[in-house]
């Protein structure tokens, strides 16, 4: 036998004459990605593609192929030839390397045909398989149940072999990365934004990052800290951008000449006007943020919406509806919760007023906005910014 692995797409099975476009992106991503892992050989067939196993590198391509866009699940299977006395040899093999044999266990065979020209059906596969397994069990230990088996061994029946498994684990779903278009990220150093970055690249966006920065009052750690972040992100779809804004002299201009409470919303305000420039230099066709409705004063509706007036690319907000445990779920799995926890202070902490605005209008923001040269700030912001390239 001959260990493999199995993987399993969804949404790509459901495109019509672009499938093999999709199909093609995620081959690519999977041999990108496991090119550290002993570069295995990835071939692929009808509605799977299949990962060759070693032993050496089997934990790193596990978790690699778990977080991989447009994968929607994986099994480690073994491959063998798909006459049913080799079925039977081998599937009782597999089964009795799960099951202790002194404890009873509920069981089922799936079968699944993906050459329908094999000779018998699925549910004769099955009957027949679990049967031969029945028999050779001790009596009364085995039982079977379709609806709550406790091993479930599965057969899959291709052209020219079988593979047989027991575990099928959940992926991360999604679409290939590339395949969805480039989108801009404004990247705070927090735990929100890193995983709506990711949550746009499960839908197949490539996604490059913008930072604003205050290194006059809060020092280089949060940069370093965001730059990590971006280079985290980066394992997963390759190259991308982080670009570094230098914000201290806009902040320093609203803290002089602008309402105390309407800091934090001013601030988003020159965020937003100079990421979307930043944004269509990288051709990108819209802007990402790690906002959540609630979840601080600034993320109120109507804060939002006296933001997103400021700008004519569209705002994507992929975490806006979700509970904090589930982003802090994602973060976790993703790798970049421990990062994000670190002690750094994001820009917008800088000069906070003791009671910051949580419904802004938005002829405040534009008349507060008169008292400063805001074309001259934000383009001395953009000549300053610095860009790097990570991979």
């Amino acid at each position: 036998m001959t260990g493999m692995w199995i993987i399993r797409y969804a949404e790509i099975a459901l495109k019509g004459g672009n499938r093999a476009f999709f199909e093609h992106a995620l081959l690519r991503d999977i041999k990108r990605r496991l090119t550290g892992c002993g570069a295995p050989a990835v071939t692929r067939t009808h509605g799977r593609l299949w990962v060759a196993d070693d032993p050496r590198h089997r934990e790193q391509v596990r978790r690699e192929l778990l977080l991989l866009p447009g994968i929607q699940s994986i099994s480690l299977a073994q491959k063998c030839a798909n006459d049913m006395q080799t079925l039977k040899t081998r599937g009782l093999e597999i089964f009795r390397a799960a099951w202790s044999g002194d404890e009873p266990a509920r069981f089922r065979i799936t079968t699944r045909r993906a050459d329908k020209r094999y000779p018998m059906r699925s549910e004769e596969v099955s009957r027949e398989l679990g049967a031969h397994i029945l028999q050779n069990a001790p009596d009364g230990l085995l039982s079977v149940s379709l609806g709550d088996p406790e091993l479930n061994l599965h057969v899959e029946i291709h052209g020219e072999f079988a593979a047989i498994y027991l575990v099928v684990e959940p992926a991360a779903g999604g679409l290939p990365i590339g395949t969805g278009g480039k989108v801009m990220c404004l990247l705070s150093g927090g735990i929100d934004s890193p995983v709506a970055a990711w949550q746009m690249m499960r839908r197949g966006c490539k996604v490059h990052h913008v930072f604003f920065e205050n290194r006059t009052f809060l020092g280089r750690g949060a940069f370093d800290k965001v730059e990590r972040l971006s280079q985290r992100l980066a394992h997963f779809q390759g190259k991308s951008t982080l670009t570094a804004v230098p914000f201290s002299d806009i902040q320093v201009a609203i803290r002089d000449k602008c309402e105390p409470r309407n800091r934090v919303v001013l601030y988003r305000r020159f965020m937003y006007r100079i990421a979307e420039r930043i944004m269509r230099r990288h051709r990108c066709l819209g802007l990402v943020t790690g906002e959540n409705i609630g979840q601080v004063a600034s993320q109120t509706l109507e804060n939002l919406r006296a933001v997103d007036i400021t700008v004519e690319a569209p705002v994507y907000r992929p975490l806006l509806c979700m509970d904090k445990v589930q982003i802090i779920e994602i973060a976790r799995q993703i790798g970049t919760f421990e990062t994000s926890i670190e002690e750094a202070q994001d820009c917008c902490s800088v000069f906070l007023p003791k009671h910051p605005e949580t419904r802004a209008r938005i002829e405040n923001m534009e008349a507060d906005e008169v008292h400063l040269d805001v074309a001259a700030l934000e383009q001395q912001a953009i000549e300053a910014a610095e860009s790097i390239t990570l991979s």
